[in-house]
């Protein structure tokens, strides 16, 4: 795959990490295309970002996430999140004052977010994601049928594509599935992203589960 197909589209999950920003999400996106001669964003088969907090759901990852998306239109993430703006735009009623200047992206972004199509459609897509798919993730993609996955940084704690196990191989288990091909193409603006998420206090998290800067620190 040239090179100039990786750099645009792992570009573009790094601008879709302002919306799971927006509603205090952990910042991981992702794209599923099939590439064509030229990258662009009408290749773009589906996006999304991790809505567990959202959704209440804690297998609401950004792979799941745009699969259902592509599927169902959102039957089990957009449509269920319990606070508005889980989407595209304003998170949880925030002033953003970068409104202006995000708006014609975010009609971009929801023009991805609205492109439908079966299962079987992503079969042979590359999957370009900040971080690498957790087990569940990672398991997903190979009975999706993916024929790449593209990612910018490790999972040391839950990795599925080689750093805890690795679900990409086709002899990972007897499913007569091929497997899929993975590559790593560090991205130091992924990993800053995510440490700078979880530098910052949890609101979404049960009271006793919480932990406090202070006391991290401390």
């Amino acid at each position: 795959m040239p090179e100039k197909y990786d750099s645009f589209y792992s570009e573009l999950t790094l601008d879709l990490l302002r919306h799971p920003k927006k509603i205090s999400e952990v910042p991981i996106t992702c794209v599923f295309v099939h590439p064509t001669e030229t990258p662009a964003k009408s290749d773009v088969l589906c996006v999304g970002w991790n809505l567990t907090n959202a959704c209440r759901d804690a297998t609401r990852h950004a792979e799941l996430v745009a699969v259902d998306r592509y599927t169902t239109g959102g039957a089990c993430s957009d449509d269920v999140a319990i606070f508005e703006g889980a989407g595209v735009g304003k998170g949880k009623g925030k002033e953003d004052e970068h409104e202006d200047e995000d708006e014609e992206e975010d009609e971009e972004d929801r023009a991805m977010m609205k492109r439908r199509g079966k299962a079987e459609d992503l079969k042979g897509s590359t999957c370009y994601v900040t971080i690498e798919p957790c087990i569940q993730c990672a398991f997903a993609l190979r009975k999706i049928g993916v024929k790449r996955v593209v990612f910018g940084a490790r999972n040391e704690r839950f990795g599925g594509c080689g750093s805890l196990i690795d679900c990409s191989r086709a002899e990972f288990c007897k499913d007569g599935r091929e497997g899929y091909e993975v590559d790593f193409v560090e991205d130091s603006n992924a990993v800053d992203v995510l440490r700078g998420f979880y530098g910052r206090e949890n609101m979404s998290a049960p009271e006793s589960k919480r932990r406090k800067k202070g006391e991290r620190e401390g």
